[in-house]
């Protein structure tokens, strides 16, 4: 699912990787019905929903790599020998480089080690918390805006239209959301799936709150070294994987630009289209210490080696 958060903290770690991937796009309700992925998924799948993605599937080497978001930020005994055998190493990808800019910028700029330290393991209990409690709501809360056709003068289902119409995946996939029927029949089954209510909605921002509570005090302490930040060899301190995927994690709350050039190619919606209670959702996550990492995370380091959709 092209737009999707989680998709979106596994693109990113592949991307600082350098690792070489074709993104093959599915949009909701079609990653169930005809996606391969389960089958694909083969003998794992046991360990996630055999439907749910990312999967990272290695063709020439015969099996699927990375079966979730998580074993692709964070590498798997599979993964890691894909990456010896396939991927370019980090150092010698283009670093530094931005929307529009050429190789000959980046070689004068003589850039030649990854921005983000891609070795410290994330904290088991920080990851929990980013798949329980920050993953999971960041999702509900966009949701529950985009998802509703009725308020706003309909503001929440043209920006979805326009996420749909923009994403990278089939035309016929595009083709049939695009028309307000088959989208409003989606939107009310994963919003009976994932918004569900009032009630969750609100358990759901209360839960986001005190996962950001618990990760400012992670990020404040020694200024956040061990954790969203790895001391290099050459003595600079980097971001580390927790970092970059706590960002993607909270982007559908904190609405950075640099996503939608990664996802679209394009900015697809602009922050002033969207619901105003989204908006102000957005503006609420923003002013956390937190928000405001995540934004300067995609602002510093997003772009840098970045695939973008159009190209």
């Amino acid at each position: 699912i092209p737009y999707s958060h989680f998709c979106e903290a596994a693109r990113w770690a592949l991307d600082l990787r350098g690792i070489d991937y074709t993104e093959v796009g599915y949009l909701p309700g079609f990653h169930f019905a005809i996606s391969p992925i389960a089958r694909l998924r083969g003998s794992h799948l046991g360990t996630t929903q055999p439907n749910g993605t990312p999967l990272l599937y290695d063709h020439a080497g015969g099996g699927n790599v990375g079966t979730d978001s998580w074993e692709c930020v964070e590498g798997n005994p599979r993964l890691n020998e894909a990456i010896k055998k396939r991927a370019s190493a980090c150092q010698n990808a283009r670093v530094g480089a931005r929307a529009g800019e050429d190789q000959a910028g980046d070689q004068k700029r003589g850039a030649t080690s990854c921005p983000v330290d891609v070795h410290s393991p994330i904290p088991k209990d920080l990851k929990e918390i980013l798949e329980r409690d920050v993953g999971p709501p960041t999702r509900t809360l966009a949701y529950s805006y985009l998802l509703d056709a009725k308020t706003d003068g309909g503001k929440g289902d043209r920006a979805f239209a326009d996420m749909i119409a923009s994403a990278k995946s089939g035309w016929m996939q595009r083709s049939i959301l695009g028309f307000s029927g088959p989208r409003a029949g989606l939107a009310s089954a994963m919003h009976g799936r994932m918004v569900k209510d009032e009630k969750h909605v609100t358990e759901s921002r209360e839960r986001l709150a005190k996962a950001v509570e618990t990760l400012e005090r992670h990020l404040a302490r020694d200024g956040g070294l061990g954790t969203f930040y790895a001391r290099a060899e050459d003595g600079e301190k980097r971001p580390t994987l927790l970092a970059t995927t706590t960002a993607a994690l909270m982007y559908p709350v904190v609405w950075p630009e640099e996503v939608q050039t990664v996802i679209y190619g394009k900015t697809a919606v602009n922050l002033e289209s969207l619901p105003e209670g989204y908006r102000a959702e957005i503006a609420r996550w923003r002013a956390t210490k937190l928000g405001q990492f995540c934004l300067d995370m995609y602002k510093e380091h997003r772009l840098v080696g970045a695939r973008a959709a159009a190209s």
